[in-house]
């Protein structure tokens, strides 16, 4: 659906050093910028494929944002969503950015570790991949907030900040 729309690209792959899982664990990530706005209803988030479709008022998607689910401390404190930090379209265009992290080769190495009823590598295969995504993830999602979209281009992170859930921007990102 989105697949012409710019800037989207496919991010380098990242090679596992060879003592662990030598190649056998590739990571790979995808990630775009979207025209969009907050639907009428202030519940969801419109897309669009590009700026053209936005001025034509031609939606190539809906997101449907939840609102905070758990009980507030204070009354009155509102459940936000993300759709809250997205633009109506009456105020102009807005963006919202995504990207998809994914590893892949971890159920072929899963089945030759139950094959060989070696439960201990099993699960530290599991847990390696999904530390890889993990990390993979903010690897991306600084790039997107520094580089590809720019709006922290100064930001420096460290192992500290990048486990804490605000990274002082307007907006948050969707992680897939």
């Amino acid at each position: 659906m989105f697949a012409d729309a710019l800037p989207l690209r496919k991010l380098r792959p990242i090679r596992i050093p060879t003592h662990c899982f030598p190649r056998l664990l590739p990571l790979q990530a995808i990630q775009g910028i979207f025209p969009a706005s907050q639907a009428a209803n202030g519940e969801d988030v419109t897309l669009y494929a590009d700026d053209a479709n936005f001025e034509a008022d031609t939606p190539s998607a809906t997101m449907h944002m939840l609102r905070q689910q758990l009980e507030k401390e204070t009354q009155g404190s509102p459940y936000l969503s993300l759709a809250d930090f997205v633009a109506p379209r009456s105020a102009g265009k807005d963006h919202l950015g995504m990207f998809v992290v994914s590893v892949f080769g971890c159920d072929k190495l899963v089945s030759k570790y139950e094959a060989e009823n070696d439960d201990y590598n099993k699960i530290m295969a599991q847990s390696l991949a999904d530390r890889l995504a993990e990390a993979y993830a903010e690897l991306l999602h600084r790039e997107m907030r520094t580089t590809t979209w720019g709006y922290a281009p100064n930001e420096v992170s460290s192992s500290i900040n990048v486990t804490r859930p605000w990274y002082g921007a307007s907006f948050d990102a969707i992680v897939l």
